[in-house]
């Protein structure tokens, strides 16, 4: 896997950790901690899955992005139609 940068966009950062380890959260273009993602990853601090569910996260926040929706806004509707688009069956 080749490793990139990604400018302009939310993205997976990596966190080093005092004791070694590494923890995962999701970043605004600017660097800055997005809040929501960042309360939801922390409740799998230490897990396998933290990188796993910061990478599926950070995809469905950049296509709520694109559907310029918010939390509050998402319905059912909106959910089954990503996960359609996602390849969910």
């Amino acid at each position: 896997m080749v490793a990139r940068v990604v400018v302009g966009d939310l993205r997976v950062q990596r966190i080093g950790r005092k004791d070694g380890r590494r923890s995962w959260t999701i970043v605004w273009p600017e660097g800055t901690v997005h809040a929501e993602a960042d309360r939801f990853l922390r409740l799998h601090e230490g897990s396998g899955t933290q990188k796993t569910n910061a990478y599926y996260l950070v995809d469905h926040l950049r296509w709520l992005e694109r559907e310029s929706l918010t939390f509050e806004q998402v319905g059912l509707r909106d959910l089954e139609r990503y996960m359609g688009i996602v390849g969910a069956a």
